[in-house]
Protein backbone atom coordinates (compact mmCIF):
# COMPACT_ATOMS: atom_id res chain seq x y z
CA UNK A 1 0.00 0.00 0.00
CA UNK A 2 2.11 2.62 -1.45
CA UNK A 3 -0.45 5.63 -1.84
CA UNK A 4 -3.81 5.93 0.92
CA UNK A 5 -6.36 3.61 -0.07
CA UNK A 6 -9.88 3.83 0.61
CA UNK A 7 -12.15 1.31 2.33
CA UNK A 8 -13.43 0.05 -1.05
CA UNK A 9 -10.53 0.25 -2.76
CA UNK A 10 -9.10 -2.26 -0.42
CA UNK A 11 -11.96 -4.93 -0.34
CA UNK A 12 -11.07 -4.69 -4.34
CA UNK A 13 -7.58 -5.78 -3.56
CA UNK A 14 -8.92 -8.93 -1.10
CA UNK A 15 -11.08 -11.04 -3.27
CA UNK A 16 -13.51 -12.59 -0.97
CA UNK A 17 -13.12 -10.61 2.25
CA UNK A 18 -15.88 -9.44 4.01
CA UNK A 19 -16.76 -6.31 5.10
CA UNK A 20 -16.30 -7.24 8.66
CA UNK A 21 -13.49 -8.70 8.41
CA UNK A 22 -11.64 -5.79 6.98
CA UNK A 23 -13.10 -3.23 9.05
CA UNK A 24 -11.75 -5.54 11.81
CA UNK A 25 -8.19 -5.85 10.79
CA UNK A 26 -7.90 -2.12 9.59
CA UNK A 27 -9.20 -1.31 13.07
CA UNK A 28 -6.29 -3.91 14.63
CA UNK A 29 -3.80 -2.47 12.44
CA UNK A 30 -4.35 1.35 13.27
CA UNK A 31 -4.24 -0.09 16.87
CA UNK A 32 -1.00 -1.31 16.61
CA UNK A 33 0.56 1.53 14.89
CA UNK A 34 0.87 0.13 11.40
CA UNK A 35 -1.10 2.10 9.23
CA UNK A 36 -2.86 5.79 9.76
CA UNK A 37 -6.43 6.85 8.96
CA UNK A 38 -6.69 9.91 7.15
CA UNK A 39 -10.14 12.15 7.20
CA UNK A 40 -10.85 14.15 3.59
CA UNK A 41 -13.23 16.58 4.67
CA UNK A 42 -15.71 16.01 1.45
CA UNK A 43 -19.56 15.75 0.87
CA UNK A 44 -19.63 13.20 2.06
CA UNK A 45 -16.59 12.76 4.21
CA UNK A 46 -14.03 10.14 3.16
CA UNK A 47 -11.69 7.92 5.40
CA UNK A 48 -8.03 6.97 3.33
CA UNK A 49 -5.92 4.27 5.15
CA UNK A 50 -2.02 5.30 5.18
CA UNK A 51 1.05 2.99 6.06
CA UNK A 52 2.63 4.51 9.06
CA UNK A 53 6.21 4.63 8.86
CA UNK A 54 6.36 1.17 11.02
CA UNK A 55 4.20 0.47 8.67
CA UNK A 56 6.66 0.85 5.55
CA UNK A 57 8.91 -1.01 7.73
CA UNK A 58 7.02 -3.63 8.20
CA UNK A 59 6.27 -3.78 4.55
CA UNK A 60 9.47 -4.41 3.00
CA UNK A 61 10.10 -7.33 5.91
CA UNK A 62 7.38 -8.67 4.56
CA UNK A 63 8.58 -8.26 1.14
CA UNK A 64 12.17 -10.04 1.74
CA UNK A 65 10.03 -12.58 3.99
CA UNK A 66 8.09 -13.86 0.80
CA UNK A 67 10.96 -13.61 -1.48
CA UNK A 68 13.18 -15.70 1.14
CA UNK A 69 10.27 -18.46 1.06
CA UNK A 70 9.66 -18.78 -2.61
CA UNK A 71 13.45 -19.32 -2.42
CA UNK A 72 14.30 -21.36 0.27
CA UNK A 73 11.23 -23.18 1.24
CA UNK A 74 9.09 -23.97 -1.81
CA UNK A 75 9.78 -26.86 -3.85
CA UNK A 76 10.37 -25.65 -8.20
CA UNK A 77 7.26 -26.67 -9.20
CA UNK A 78 5.38 -24.30 -6.93
CA UNK A 79 7.37 -21.24 -7.37
CA UNK A 80 6.08 -18.66 -8.58
CA UNK A 81 6.56 -18.32 -12.96
CA UNK A 82 7.23 -15.72 -14.92
CA UNK A 83 3.80 -15.91 -17.25
CA UNK A 84 0.08 -16.82 -16.25
CA UNK A 85 -1.13 -20.55 -16.34
CA UNK A 86 -4.15 -19.85 -17.60
CA UNK A 87 -3.54 -17.48 -20.21
CA UNK A 88 0.82 -17.66 -20.99
CA UNK A 89 0.47 -14.00 -20.39
CA UNK A 90 3.90 -12.70 -18.81
CA UNK A 91 4.12 -11.39 -15.58
CA UNK A 92 5.90 -8.41 -13.93
CA UNK A 93 6.63 -7.43 -10.53
CA UNK A 94 4.33 -4.34 -11.06
CA UNK A 95 2.32 -3.37 -7.88
CA UNK A 96 3.87 -1.90 -4.71
CA UNK A 97 3.85 -5.02 -3.31
CA UNK A 98 6.27 -6.86 -5.91
CA UNK A 99 2.76 -9.38 -6.19
CA UNK A 100 3.09 -10.76 -10.14
CA UNK A 101 0.76 -9.31 -12.36
CA UNK A 102 -0.38 -9.26 -15.92
CA UNK A 103 1.18 -6.56 -17.80
CA UNK A 104 -0.05 -4.58 -20.76
CA UNK A 105 -3.63 -5.91 -20.20
CA UNK A 106 -5.82 -2.84 -19.33
CA UNK A 107 -8.58 -5.24 -17.91
CA UNK A 108 -6.31 -6.83 -15.57
CA UNK A 109 -6.76 -4.73 -12.36
CA UNK A 110 -6.24 -7.10 -9.45
CA UNK A 111 -3.16 -8.61 -8.66
CA UNK A 112 -2.58 -12.93 -10.35
CA UNK A 113 -3.17 -14.98 -7.37
CA UNK A 114 -0.20 -16.84 -5.64
CA UNK A 115 -1.76 -19.83 -6.90
CA UNK A 116 -2.39 -19.14 -10.14
CA UNK A 117 1.23 -18.09 -10.69
CA UNK A 118 2.49 -21.24 -9.87
CA UNK A 119 4.86 -23.20 -11.87
CA UNK A 120 3.48 -26.84 -13.26
CA UNK A 121 6.18 -26.98 -16.31
CA UNK A 122 8.83 -28.61 -14.07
Amino acid sequence: MKSPKRFNELKACIPGISSKVLTQNLYELQKNGIIGKKTIPDQPEKIEYVLTEKGEDLRNLMREMRTWGEKWLMPPEQQPADSCRSTDQRLEEIDENGIKQHVNNKWDKYPVPFAVVARTDK
